[in-house]
């Protein structure tokens, strides 16, 4: 964002006579936090977006611990007597990551199983599939940035005027 306010106010305050200062900077202030606060909604719609596609990408190899632990047939809906697979297991997981990015219930990390193994793998898949979504955004925000910049090299700069240079000099 400082590539594209720093620039912009820059050349839209220098323009302004220095009797109606107070008043552009009041009206750059507003600009500025309205703004920021469309980019912040802007990317936490982005990252939440990611969130889907990137639990769909992410590694996921549960460990033979995981796979026959009582509580991992509770996650996936199956009886303690079945079988799980990893392509099971992970497919379960995955659409719950989907859910939970669609209910926005704002939990930090998932809820403690009870079943260490189960813990530590929830937590690293779980990792995995956020680090990936940021990472998304990450490349967006660096895309819209490098659009951004390229305007910022065609402002130029304001005359200098006779009058600014002594006050510039006394200060």
């Amino acid at each position: 964002m400082g590539f594209a306010m720093m620039p912009g106010m820059s050349a839209g305050l220098a323009r302004i006579p220095p009797h109606l200062t107070s008043r552009a900077s009041s009206i750059t202030n507003t600009a500025q936090r309205v703004g920021s606060s469309i980019g912040i909604a802007v990317l936490v719609t982005v990252l939440a977006a990611q969130v889907r596609p990137a639990a769909a990408q992410a590694p996921c190899d549960p460990p033979p611990a995981v796979l026959s632990s009582p509580v991992t047939h509770r996650i996936a809906g199956v009886p303690a007597t079945t079988q799980l697979t990893a392509d099971q297991v992970c497919t379960v997981l995955r659409a719950q990551a989907a859910a939970s990015s669609q209910n926005q219930r704002g939990e930090a990390a998932p809820p403690s199983t009870g079943d260490p193994a189960v813990d530590s793998f929830l937590k690293s898949f779980g990792d995995r599939a956020l680090t990936i979504a940021f990472d998304r955004t990450f490349a967006f925000t660096a895309i819209i940035t490098a659009f951004g910049f390229i305007p910022a090299l065609f402002l130029r700069k304001p005359p200098k005027s006779a009058g600014a240079r002594p006050a510039l000099e006394a200060a």
